[in-house]
């Protein structure tokens, strides 16, 4: 099934909403339906892994004000609230140490699992739907991110793929069709987001930066199930959201329906943190096996005299970016480690691991001066070989250079393909000992990201939601009969036998 590639181009809204009401089950390709049921266990993995956080019982506290029980679960306490509820703070959580997934060109497991998942207990949908409704969700927020590449924001900062992603999902379990499809979009553009690094990066706010624009996207849907309409473009229209926002927008990206895929280049992250530096943390993390295995003793912090990062343009931005908001005075906080190669790896060699424990305030607020102390020891520096090593092979389905020389007005994933695709961050780390050994690692391709062995990122994947019963109902999440099958799933403890 696919779209006319004039429409395509000239009626980005339409065409979504005529592709996405139409998506069956079985229009989605085995191996893409497996990758999208590996996004439910990432980001219900990410959910779970910040039960203790303090931040995330804030979030549990003001989710449960607005009354209950209702139809849909907040996790992890698995209380019953109200979809939007379960949507704000679950969306939250999944958000909130950036231990989530991310695709091309969009992280949009927060709203495309999260709202399909809550709306689909208050509807009772089953496994078919729920897997159409995240791969609409993921096609939709994907190619809107793609647009805004050289747009004014990054990564979890295209907050408004949300709005969208969310729309989709819910008007494709709401089984509207492509008119109110499209009106629901638009609506759920109306007051699309604009995050500000101030905030994102030097408050607390960001744990907030998918929540409200998946709710919109959700409310946008059921607004348009109720009748309010959009009769205009809102991507496109001359005052829409791509005039408004980013003029130059690659309109082009949105193509490609029903053939490339972008589900197909999910990536799960294994590390807490943006997607930017894992490639620093695998390394650093194998120079300390390889240390263990060559010297029969662990990698200590107090060996290293200093570190050396060598990485593209989007690890260095990150770097500086996040640079504004640590120092002296500003108190270590989560966020400072979640956006810095060198705090991340100064975490990793001083617990020999990097996990969502090592950004509970409890593990690095007592060891904040050490951490401080290690990081300003690691340089994080551009490289050119690193820089040049992101692009994907322009022989495995998709040229990236391609399209973003096209992109404004041709339909550049029309002939496009993410199976093969790679997403590429090379790092390397060199470490300096306090006994003048140099020890140097690079990674190219992080552990979880597309491009990487299919079997080992199901086995990681696996290992961070951490129930394999419920595991293996999500990687074939159409054959689930029903999305409250989750929540009775977490329900039973891993060891409780499965009720028949």
């Amino acid at each position: 099934m696919s779209v006319t590639v004039a429409s395509e181009v000239g009626r980005p809204t339409a065409a979504i909403a005529e592709w996405s009401s139409s998506l069956k089950a079985d229009d989605i390709p085995e191996l893409t339906a497996r990758r999208a049921g590996w996004q439910w266990a990432s980001v219900l993995g990410a959910v779970l892994a910040v039960g203790d956080h303090p931040h995330s019982r804030a979030v549990g506290s003001v989710a449960r004000r607005q009354g209950g029980p209702r139809p849909s679960t907040l996790l992890p306490e698995l209380d019953g609230v109200a979809p939007e509820s379960a949507v704000w703070a679950n969306a939250a959580r999944s958000v909130m140490l950036d231990f989530d997934d991310y695709l091309f060109a969009a992280h949009t497991g927060h709203s495309a699992v999260l709202v399909t998942l809550a709306l689909g207990e208050a509807l009772g949908s089953a496994g078919p739907d729920l897997l159409a409704a995240t791969v609409a969700a993921n096609e939709a927020g994907g190619r809107l991110g793609a647009a805004m590449l050289l747009g004014p924001h990054n990564g979890q900062m295209w907050a408004y793929v949300h709005n969208m992603a969310g729309a989709v999902a819910a008007c494709r379990l709401l089984g509207l069709d492509s008119e109110r499809t499209a009106a629901a979009i638009g609506l759920a553009l109306t007051e699309p987001p604009y995050p500000l690094p101030a905030t994102f990066m030097g408050s607390d706010g960001k744990v907030l930066t998918a929540s409200g624009p998946a709710v919109d996207g959700m409310r946008a849907a059921l607004l348009a199930d109720e009748g309010l309409r959009c009769d205009v473009d809102v991507l496109d229209d001359r005052s829409g959201f791509f005039a408004r926002v980013h003029p130059d927008a690659m309109v082009g990206m949105f193509s490609g329906f029903g053939h490339a895929w972008l589900t197909d280049s999910l990536s799960y992250k294994i590390y807490p943190g943006c997607a930017y530096l894992d490639t620093a943390v695998d390394a650093v993390l194998a120079i300390g096996r390889r240390h263990q295995a060559e010297r029969g003793q662990a990698l200590s912090a107090g060996d290293v005299r200093s570190g050396r990062i060598e990485a593209g343009v989007l690890t260095t931005g990150m770097e500086a970016m996040s640079g504004w908001y640590r120092g002296p005075g500003s108190g270590l906080r989560g966020i400072n480690i979640n956006f810095s190669a060198a705090y991340s790896v100064a975490v990793a060699l001083l617990a020999g691991r990097l996990t969502p424990a090592e950004l509970d305030p409890c593990w690095y607020e007592p060891r904040a001066a050490s951490v401080d102390d290690l990081a300003g020891r690691i340089a994080v520096v551009f490289d050119q070989t690193m820089n040049q090593g992101m692009q994907h092979p322009a022989d495995r389905g998709f040229d990236l250079s391609d399209a973003l020389a096209r992109g404004r007005t041709e339909p550049v994933l029309s002939d496009a393909g993410f199976v093969e695709y790679e997403h590429r961050f090379p790092a390397t780390v060199e470490l300096t000992l306090a006994d003048g050994t140099v020890w140097r690692e690079t990674a190219e391709i992080p552990l979880g990201g597309a491009g990487r062995d299919a079997e080992e990122t199901r086995g990681l994947v696996r290992a961070k939601l951490g129930r394999d019963e419920l595991f293996a109902a999500l990687e074939n999440l159409a054959a689930l009969p029903s999305a409250n099958d989750v929540r009775a799933a977490l329900e039973r403890r891993p060891s409780d036998p499965v009720r028949t």
